[in-house]
């Protein structure tokens, strides 16, 4: 059973700083993030009792101060390509269970859009194009590489120079 922890506890000591909650757990996660979620998840459909503790996400995105983009559940960027082989092999094994999971619970939350990776022939970002090709090969993934003139015409809504691949 999989519970959020809010912490609303029956009594404080404020001199210990000691809160006293009323349900028992046998594992607490912190950090509702994608780790988090997924760990207590597991631990949950294995029969422990968890709670999941972490911060909510923005209650207004127009008025929120911090960054929303891709790191609160409701916007997450996910992919399945990145230039560390481990961690592009780890999010092809997680993309590969969110059908189910999303059958499981009934909740869709996963649509694809594609990736798009840009930079020039030389320099760090010709490295990091070099080493995300590396992985998609390495994990038989398909990708589209195209040029200056291919990108700003599929892209014209991107300043793209002559020179840029991706």
């Amino acid at each position: 059973m999989l519970r959020q922890l809010r912490f609303q506890p029956l009594a404080d000591d404020v001199e210990t700083g000691t809160v006293i909650l009323s349900m028992t757990y046998d594992y607490i996660v912190v950090g509702r993030g994608l780790m988090g979620a997924a760990a207590a998840r597991h631990l949950s459909s294995w029969g422990h009792r968890v709670a999941l503790i972490g911060l909510d996400e923005p209650p207004n995105r127009k008025t929120h101060p911090g960054i929303f983009a891709s790191h609160y559940d409701e916007g997450r960027i996910t992919r399945i390509i990145d230039p560390d082989y481990q961690w592009a092999q780890f999010a092809q094994k997680a993309i590969a269970r969110y059908r189910p999971l999303e059958q499981q619970t009934g909740i869709t939350f996963y649509g694809e859009v594609g990736h798009l990776a840009v930079g020039e022939p030389q320099g760090e970002s010709a490295a990091y194009l070099a080493a995300l090709q590396n992985t998609a090969d390495r994990l038989d993934v398909q990708v589209q590489l195209l040029k200056g003139k291919e990108l700003r015409s599929r892209f014209p809504y991107f300043s793209i120079s002559a020179q840029t691949g991706g």
